[in-house]
């Protein structure tokens, strides 16, 4: 497990997630996206499967077929999610 912070920057949020580096990051996206629109009792207008992550520091997109272990993701890593 590691500890991921996600900024969103159109709803002016940031949230720490803990994630499983282990499993594909579209999953892990989708929860993410689930996670959100219930904390903030809102809803995603679109697909989900457009949302896009930024690794800021790296300035590397997540590649949603990987897991976050091979996106060289680690605990402190921070992304832009779109």
């Amino acid at each position: 497990m590691v500890i991921i912070t996600v900024n969103i920057p159109v709803m002016e949020l940031k949230y720490d997630f803990q994630i499983d580096e282990d499993v594909p990051f579209a999953f892990v996206r989708n929860e993410i996206a689930e996670m959100i629109v219930r904390k903030n009792q809102c809803k995603v207008d679109g697909d989900i499967r457009e949302l896009v992550f930024w690794d800021k520091q790296r300035r590397y997109l997540i590649d949603m077929n990987k897991t976050a272990y091979e996106n060289g993701l680690e605990s402190g890593s921070e992304l832009v999610m779109a």
